[in-house]
């Protein structure tokens, strides 16, 4: 595993000894592209650097999540897989919200993102993402969730929630609120697939990937 943690262009090794000289260097190389915002440049060598398809999907399932959290300065993690010679970024420290797709696009402040989605390519794939995860994977997605809480929720109220309720954040002072707590994220959840959904269908979202293909 190659991690780098990214903030606004600068790059902290999480481990130098495990970092090659070669995903050092073209991630050096991907930065100075990024920083220039020349649309017309990204657009033309980010498949050079982004694993595009796996990016796409990471934006989309935090769109999805309603929340920009997730790929604020301090919490995106990069892996450069030295088989593709890719830089692939990671879910780490997602939050659910219920923003809309326009609300956290707008408040995105994370410089490196905001470049890389400079990329009508990168959008285009991104849009086919979303399509995929509230057209095609939604019942999934929701039934998932369901599952996990019905496999964990006994040991929550029996173990877990015994040892974790006087730590701050961790537990539930009262585990009768589980069931609440777990059904108010789930409609939260819900609801942001089903925003997503009729945004898509009213072609709010594909347009520009309707236009890009128009001017090929």
């Amino acid at each position: 595993f190659y991690g780098l943690n990214v903030g606004s262009y600068k790059t902290q090794i999480e481990d130098s000894k495990e970092i090659s000289a070669v995903a050092i260097s073209q991630w050096s190389k991907f930065l100075d592209i990024l920083k220039t915002s020349n649309e017309d440049l990204i657009n033309k060598n980010i498949k050079n650097y982004l694993d595009i398809e796996k990016f796409s999907m990471w934006n989309a399932i935090y769109l999805i999540f309603g929340n920009n959290h997730a790929q604020s300065i301090n919490n995106i993690k990069w892996y450069y897989n030295p088989i593709t010679g890719l830089f692939e970024p990671v879910i780490d420290d997602v939050f659910l919200g219920n923003e809309s797709y326009a609300k956290v696009e707008t408040t995105t402040y994370n410089e490196v993102i905001n470049s890389i989605l400079k990329s009508q390519i990168v959008r285009d794939s991104r849009l086919r993402s979303l399509d995929i995860l509230v057209n095609k994977e939604k019942d999934f997605i929701l039934k998932t969730i369901k599952d996990i809480y019905l496999k964990i929720s006994p040991y929550i109220y029996t173990g877990a929630e015994g040892y974790n309720y006087n730590l701050k954040g961790v537990g539930l002072k009262n585990p009768k609120m589980l069931h609440y707590t777990h059904q108010k994220r789930y409609n939260m959840l819900k609801n942001n697939l089903d925003n997503l959904k009729k945004s898509i269908s009213a072609n709010r979202l594909f347009i520009e990937a309707k236009y890009y293909s128009a001017n090929k």
